[in-house]
């Protein structure tokens, strides 16, 4: 039998939404406040989840254990109280969710899991995800 883990994690950051494309009144226009040159932050929520059986011996899918420092490694510290425009140099809006599903999956090959998805909440009103066909 397969079951899901979910597990929420938090991160805040900033960023700026500006096309180098556009003038400066039409950055303006398009993105209104969030174009500021200071940029604008962001709680964020990251949702990892795993799916796989479960281990007999441990009754586990996985060891939090192994996966929280895996997540506080990969995603947090990467990204945490960072201007993510100039900090993470692969980070643009429209990839970043992207950018969180690519990270390596060795943290979780321990667990014996198979990991799912990544989702990363901007807010709790909007959350980018990336459609699969």
């Amino acid at each position: 039998m397969r079951i899901s883990l979910t597990r929420r994690y938090h991160f805040a950051a900033s960023h700026r939404l500006h096309s180098p494309a556009l003038s400066m009144a039409e950055n303006e226009r398009i993105y209104g406040k969030c174009n500021s040159p200071y940029g604008h932050g962001h709680n964020y929520a990251v949702e990892v989840t795993i799916t796989g059986p479960i281990d007999p011996d441990t009754g586990m899918i996985a060891n939090l254990r192994d996966l929280d420092p895996f997540v506080q490694g990969e995603v947090i510290e990467a990204f945490d109280y960072k201007y993510l425009n100039e900090d993470v140099p692969e980070f643009q809006a429209a990839k970043f969710t992207g950018v969180l599903r690519s990270s390596p999956q060795r943290g979780l090959s321990g667990c014996g899991s198979k990991r799912r998805a990544k989702t990363v909440l901007n807010t709790p009103e909007s959350s980018p995800y990336e459609k699969r066909r």
